[in-house]
């Protein structure tokens, strides 16, 4: 043995169990900081619109529990018919305790899809350190509501797309989440935007990944067809924007009631700053630095530029929509320093476990 061979020895053994506990470690802090006080007084309107479902038999035609003269305003109630059926078979079995833990395991999976997607070839070890900050920004919009499942199925998306061009048939899976998605949130029209940003990128490299074009447009067809796959069919579809026309209408009477729906600055400008802003302009700061460091290495992504000036925009309209900015500019965060730095980085050996 030689003198150098025991430590080398001892590294690799560190290496090995490091690329196992640091990515464990990180989604159960993820589900810890998830796991908070449960302050949303809509969830109270969500349970009991997931009794009413159940105890009727039936699905109402439009809101139930908002301020008399503005009940049916946002069209149908299809946002919230399947987080308000979970809430209320979570809160039977459990009460509010098991409904806190049920938030942590949702947060802890949305970051844990988004891990997962980004960062081919950059060891665990790696991805944990790169993900800390927009993980912390995330907790701080991480409030409990549809959103939960709204995350969790935007982080499978990127997943199951960013995998299509090593695997094609994970593609099929991507109309099934879409089920999920439309039946949960008023964000489910991110989906099929996913979709086409990805199909105009693999038309853009002219087949380079490896997989035909019209096989991403049948499953972007199949997304949008599956979107009519809620129980109010087409009034359900065109929810989203009835519910945009009655908040940008009604103005204060929503922002006072939901502050989290003003636009972002309008929110801060307001109520003043916090952590959650600083964290959310320093994962701005280091994507962008990101994507500046990837061009000049002529590595630049148009589709992950398309996908975080896209989540930029969605975020500046409304200060809970921030969530989806942390968790598309860690995936692009995470990516670029894959694609620029992932060979040199898997040169340290005691993180260099890839996934």
């Amino acid at each position: 043995m030689t003198p150098t061979s025991a430590p080398r020895s001892r590294l690799e053994r560190f290496s090995f169990v490091a690329a196992r506990v640091l990515p464990s470690t990180f989604f159960l802090w993820a589900f810890f900081l998830g796991c908070t006080h449960l302050w949303s007084f809509e969830l109270f309107a969500w349970l009991q619109s997931g009794r009413w479902i159940l105890e009727h038999s039936a699905l109402p035609l439009s809101e139930l529990f908002v301020a008399p003269g503005h009940v049916g305003e946002c069209g149908p109630l299809q946002a919230q018919v399947l987080f308000g059926l979970l809430l209320s078979g979570v809160h039977e079995l459990g009460g509010w305790e098991l409904v806190s833990i049920a938030k942590g395991v949702l947060v802890a999976a949305a970051l844990a899809a988004c891990w997962t997607a980004s960062g081919a070839g950059l060891g665990s070890s790696w991805k944990v350190l790169l993900w800390f900050l927009p993980a912390l920004a995330f907790s701080g919009r991480a409030i409990e509501g549809p959103g939960l499942l709204s995350w969790l199925c935007l982080g499978l998306q990127l997943g199951l797309l960013s995998k299509a061009a090593e695997r094609p048939r994970v593609l099929w899976w991507v109309p099934l989440v879409q089920v999920i998605w439309v039946n949960s949130h008023e964000l489910f029209w991110i989906g099929p935007l996913l979709v086409l940003v990805f199909a105009v990128d693999a038309a853009r490299k002219s087949g380079a990944v490896g997989l035909d074009v019209s096989k991403w447009l049948v499953v972007f067809a199949a997304s949008v067809g599956t979107c009519f796959a809620n129980p109010y069919g087409l009034d359900g579809v065109l929810s989203p924007w009835r519910c945009a026309r009655a908040i940008a209408a009604g103005g204060e009477f929503y922002f006072d009631r939901i502050p989290m729906l003003r636009p972002y600055v309008g929110f801060y400008a307001e109520h003043g700053l916090d952590v959650y802003v600083v964290l959310e302009w320093l994962v701005l700061v280091a994507t962008l630095v990101s994507f500046t460091v990837a061009s000049r290495r002529g590595l630049f992504s148009p589709l992950r530029a398309a996908l975080f000036v896209g989540a930029l925009i969605l975020a500046l309209g409304h200060v809970a929509d921030a969530a989806v900015f942390s968790l598309v500019a860690g995936f692009c965060l995470v990516s670029n320093v894959g694609d620029v730095y992932g060979r040199e980085l898997r040169g340290y050996a005691h993180l260099d476990a890839v996934n």
